[in-house]
């Protein structure tokens, strides 16, 4: 908590990652005096991602807080809700930065921090000059986002296993697989990524005429 406590921080993000670090640092915030968020989030209205009769206690819990959180339930959290951040500055030893508002319009707020958490986007440059059809919302590959919206259902405990076909590219026996390949999404899991790799291996085996190796035992 050093450098944290008795500072303001602007965390920007609504996803679990922004989540788990409100819940924190109001956490923070009730143990050291002085400490205080101010919380930007892009959607009007977030839902954290709620999901009904959530499997995941935890989960569950985590989107409990951050619902009273962005309802001003404790002092040390001030919620900023449809608004996204249009430039950062330093002022006195300070940062300054510009919200803007759906609807234009900007204010300002001062920060000792700024801890933006709004996912990430894997590195697309090293197939760049090759035949691979991508999402323009999502930037995943094309087949899989169409796939994976189809399948839509809250809970990425739930999606199911997709075939080697929704993962094939135009570029022939090229394949994009793992976290990037779901670009913004934020619904990727390892298991996915093992899944991929279990029906892929094998496709470009038999294109190359022979079968994958054995997993060692």
């Amino acid at each position: 908590a050093e450098g944290w406590a008795g500072a303001t921080t602007l965390l920007v993000g609504g996803g679990y990652s922004a989540q788990t670090a409100a819940r924190d640092l109001a956490a923070l915030a009730a143990r050291a005096p002085g400490t205080a968020v101010i919380w930007a989030i892009r959607e009007d209205e977030p839902g954290f991602g709620a999901v009904d009769d959530d499997p995941l206690p935890a989960r569950a819990a985590l989107v409990a807080s951050s619902l009273a959180l962005a309802g001003g339930v404790d002092p040390a959290v001030t919620p900023r809700t449809g608004v996204a951040v249009e430039a950062v500055a330093e002022r006195t030893g300070r940062l300054v930065v510009s919200l803007r508002a759906d609807d234009g319009t900007t204010d300002e707020v001062e920060a000792d921090r700024v801890l933006a958490l709004t996912g990430t986007l894997g590195d697309q440059s090293i197939y760049r000059q090759l035949q691979v059809h991508e999402c323009y919302a999502t930037l995943g590959t094309i087949t899989l986002s169409a796939a994976l919206l189809g399948d839509a259902a809250g809970d990425c405990m739930t999606q199911p296993a997709q075939g080697v076909d929704v993962l094939r590219n135009p570029e022939p026996g090229f394949f994009v697989l793992g976290n990037k390949s779901y670009g913004r999404n934020n619904q990727f899991l390892l298991r996915v990524g093992y899944e991929q790799v279990d029906v892929v291996v094998p496709d470009v085996a038999a294109s190359l005429g022979r079968l994958p190796e054995p997993a060692p035992a």
